[in-house]
């Protein structure tokens, strides 16, 4: 058991560090650019986290409070992105490349990117959200109960998951960081994944479309 759970710290570690430690070579972004295979390959990994989390975590349970928060979440994630965007308009550090379009057919173009971002989405809130969260908190529960440890853990993740952005700039790093803080709430408090991969899909797919039509 001791072996097992040192060797899935080593790969929570190993997929946390190396979006971080990549060096991209492109100063683009493709719309329409995900890769079939990582788009398997995610979805695969999300619904192992997914089913691992659970034995961290309490069951899932649905209710109209959690729904209607549902649109409070996304009206909140829209403004802190709208703040930031404002922000990097004003002071840069925000992304420098060029942003690119795919020349699919429209119809495989948005499947890729309703299946990307999807995956992208579900991968994210399964690892990040869940998962790894919930796995550490664990096992910190069994040597020694303490709030500020808590609270360090979940803020490292946040910041985790805010560096992988780093190909953003440092304005797509702070939106992510929030917005991280936003969806990680929302599972503490409410333990509903399953709106979160949601909302992260919406989000994400909006902003897909607020692009395609700037190209």
């Amino acid at each position: 058991m001791k072996i097992q759970l040192f060797l899935e710290i080593i790969i929570i570690f190993i997929l946390l560090l190396s979006p971080i430690l990549a060096k991209s070579t492109e100063n683009s972004i493709v719309l329409g650019g995900f890769l079939w295979t990582s788009i398997i390959f995610q979805l695969i990994l999300a619904v192992f986290f997914f089913f691992r989390g659970r034995n961290f975590s309490k069951k899932e349970s649905f209710s109209l409070k959690k729904l209607f928060f549902v649109f409070v979440l996304l009206l909140l994630l829209f403004l802190n992105m709208f703040l930031w965007n404002y922000i990097q308009n004003k002071v840069g550090l925000g992304f420098t490349g060029t942003i690119l379009k795919n020349n699919l057919n429209p119809f495989f173009l948005w499947l890729n990117i309703i299946l990307g971002t999807f995956t992208a989405a579900y991968y994210e809130e399964s690892f990040y959200r869940y998962y790894v969260p919930n796995f550490f908190l664990f096992i910190i529960s069994k040597v020694k109960k303490s709030k500020i440890i808590n609270i360090a853990v979940e803020l490292i993740i946040v910041c985790l998951f805010a560096l992988a952005h780093f190909h953003l700039g440092w304005i797509g790093i702070i939106h992510s960081f929030f917005a991280g803080l936003l969806l990680r709430y929302y599972v503490k408090v409410f333990n509903c994944l399953s709106v979160t991969v949601f909302v992260h899909t919406i989000f994400n797919l909006i902003q897909y479309s607020l692009l395609m039509a700037k190209l």
